[in-house]
């Protein structure tokens, strides 16, 4: 399935880190913005059962892989919350 290319444009992709150092997809995730006591706070949107695979793993980290403007890629390594 081809995915349109304006939904690539605002989507990042999950992923997390094997043992062997090979990164494996999780799914995708979005994000927010919002204003709280004059602080603009900003949140990574998944579905839960994302999250869920990647603790079934023993793992607590999970990589966010984006796609930039100029047509690279960055990836950014966060704990996961609940």
């Amino acid at each position: 399935m081809r995915i349109n290319e304006n939904i690539k444009k605002c989507v990042a992709y999950l992923q997390f880190k094997m043992a062997d150092g090979s990164y494996k997809y999780a799914g995708t995730c979005f994000f927010i913005a919002f204003e709280k006591q004059q602080n603009n706070i900003g949140c990574v949107i998944t579905a839960k059962h994302v999250l869920e695979g990647v603790r079934k793993h023993g793992l607590d980290e999970i990589f966010i892989k984006l796609n930039l403007v100029n047509g690279k890629t960055d990836t950014i390594c966060t704990k996961i919350n609940t």
